[in-house]
């Protein structure tokens, strides 16, 4: 089983890819899904003036949409109080009013309001509930997230994002817990839950690369490595510069004990990934040879090419396990100075 430090290195990096995946609301949901607008009923606005209220309240939610593509958050957000303000009961313009809450401040719980509000004009706003969840994972609040998850799901069955967030949050509850007997139970239901929703996000969307990493993460976790090699494979083969795909293959080997391979995995990654994410990679292999083949020379020369690129982790280096044998070594406590 891995150890809980491994853990919380894969938890750091999956933060950081769910943070990323988040991010960006131009792409994965289209703000402007015609049969989610809820315009006021036609009782709400005088007879003589309802074509220009409706054109003008299309203008402002085109407005707010496009705003958020030019990355203009702020006249995005009054566009849609300009929209709520001429009508009230509009849940497109609550749901835009949340994304941009959501992603690009830190008003989570405004966020959480205008979304809730969206679902009270709308109870089938499957889109809502998935944002909340999203809101949720990222505060820490597993429970809840799953919960906005699942009821995204039950409204639209066929939410691939949805069953692939809600596998994503399952795998990180999984990988923090404490390895103690009475929770292993809870450890191992925790995983298998995050590649059942993971599998099926798949199904519906087979090349969706990210569900295909993050499940080969929770295999890996499980030890289940020959599994976790073939799916990590499928994720590198969908998006060849994800710089953790690698690391959690090169992982599954170790703990074959294919440690040839698993740096033959990291020196791919070399030709395939930006240079300024190397430093992850230059690490991994100075763990491998230092813990495995005990070869001094090549780990202290993958820490040099690592430290060149990040001095920080310099801060790590000193307590990590995997480099015991090295630090009476002369060269390696010269590292510090």
């Amino acid at each position: 089983m891995a150890t809980f430090a491994a853990k919380i290195v894969i938890f750091l990096s999956l933060s950081v890819h769910s943070l990323q995946y988040a991010g960006d609301l131009r792409t994965e949901i289209p703000l402007n899904q015609s049969s989610l607008l809820t315009f006021a009923s036609s009782a709400s606005v005088p007879s003589e003036s309802k074509p220009t209220a409706k054109s003008e309240l299309h203008n402002y939610l085109m407005q707010g949409n496009l705003l958020i593509a030019s990355d203009k958050f702020d006249e995005a957000m009054q566009a849609y109080d300009k929209a709520i303000a001429l009508d009230p009961h509009c849940v497109e313009a609550f749901y835009g009013k949340g994304k941009v809450l959501s992603h690009y401040t830190s008003e989570a719980d405004k966020a959480i309001e205008a979304f809730n509000k969206a679902i009270e004009l709308n109870p089938y706003y499957a889109e809502a509930y998935f944002e909340k969840g999203k809101i949720f994972s990222n505060t820490g609040k597993v429970d809840k997230a799953i919960q906005a998850y699942d009821k995204a799901i039950e409204l639209k069955p066929d939410f691939a994002a949805a069953f692939y967030e809600k596998g994503w949050v399952l795998e990180i509850a999984g990988s923090t817990q404490k390895m103690t007997e009475q929770e292993y139970k809870e450890f191992i239901s925790k995983f298998d839950d995050a590649i059942k929703a993971l599998d099926r996000a798949i199904e519906l969307k087979p090349n969706f690369a990210k569900a295909h990493f993050i499940k080969g993460a929770a295999l890996l976790q499980l030890d289940k490595y020959n599994d976790a090699i073939e799916t990590l494979n499928k994720a590198m083969e969908l998006d060849p510069r994800n710089t953790q795909a690698y690391i959690q293959k090169a992982r599954s080997l170790e703990g074959l004990a294919l440690y040839d391979e698993a740096i033959q995995t990291l020196d791919k990654a070399i030709g395939a990934i930006p240079s300024e994410e190397l430093d992850v990679i230059y690490y991994e292999k100075a763990m491998i040879y230092a813990a495995d083949f005990n070869d001094a020379e090549k780990a202290i020369e993958n820490l040099k090419q690592c430290l060149e690129i990040n001095w920080n982790y310099i801060k790590v280096t000193g307590a990590e396990e995997k480099f015991k044998s090295l630090m009476k070594l002369r060269e390696f406590q010269m590292l510090f100075e």
